[in-house]
Formats: structure tokens, C-alpha cells, sequence
């Protein structure tokens, strides 16, 4: 079973190697209140669940005990590889467009006047 948020703010906590003082002072509030949260006894504003997602810089829902994976979800368009150039908007394939042409031109010239260097990594 899941940890309880509480139980992941002290697991937490104590994995950064910060006093329940220390992470108060982080999270603007005072020791008795952060005391309060660990045991349960406490609810926090959203506020706060924030600032304590923000400062261990964990996923929400790692925190509220809905899974135990700590790394933010991929999202497929995030990885660069897997992005289409049909799927780019216009002017953004017009400018590759405008690229790939630029550069067949200067290919092809540099070919015709015999200074490409096919062994030449940079050329």
C-alpha cells in the first residue's frame, strides 16, 4: 500500500537530511504546524502542497501517495524524436524547408567548384 502524504513529507524530509525546523522555515511556517502535518494531525492549504512538491521537487501525485514513481510523466511530443515535421506549424517547416534548401544549394556549388571534402566531418 502507498505511503500517506504525511509519511512521504517525513521520508522525505529525512532523506535530504533537514530538520522538521528547517523544512518549516522553508515552507514558511512554524515547527509546531510542520510537526502537526508529519503526524497527520494538520491538513495543508494547496498552498502549501505546493511549496513542498516545489521544494522536493517531486510529482503531485508521487505526494499524495498515488504512485511510487519520483519522475514526472513523459509526455511523447517532449521527446524531439517522435515529433513529425507535418506536425510542426507552418512556419516552422518553412524555415526547415528554408534550411534544407540552403544548405543542397551550397552543397551542390561546392561540389561543382570540387571543394567538398566527403572525409571532412564539418563539411
Amino acid at each position: 500500500m502507498s505511503k500517506t502524504l504525511p509519511e512521504r513529507i517525513t521520508d522525505l524530509r529525512e532523506a535530504k537530511g533537514i530538520t522538521q525546523g528547517q523544512l518549516a522555515t522553508e515552507l514558511n511556517l512554524d515547527k509546531s504546524s510542520m510537526s502537526r502535518i508529519e503526524k497527520g494531525t494538520r491538513k495543508i492549504s494547496t498552498e502549501e502542497f505546493l511549496k513542498i512538491v516545489d521544494f522536493f521537487k517531486i510529482p503531485a501525485d508521487y505526494a499524495l501517495g498515488r504512485t511510487d514513481d519520483m519522475t514526472e510523466p513523459k509526455f511523447i511530443k517532449d521527446d524531439l524524436t517522435t515529433i513529425k515535421v507535418d506536425d510542426l506549424p507552418y512556419y516552422y517547416r518553412a524555415a526547415i524547408d528554408g534550411y534544407a534548401k540552403f544548405q543542397r544549394a551550397r552543397y551542390q556549388e561546392r561540389l561543382k567548384d570540387g571543394k567538398f571534402d566527403p572525409t571532412n566531418p564539418s563539411e
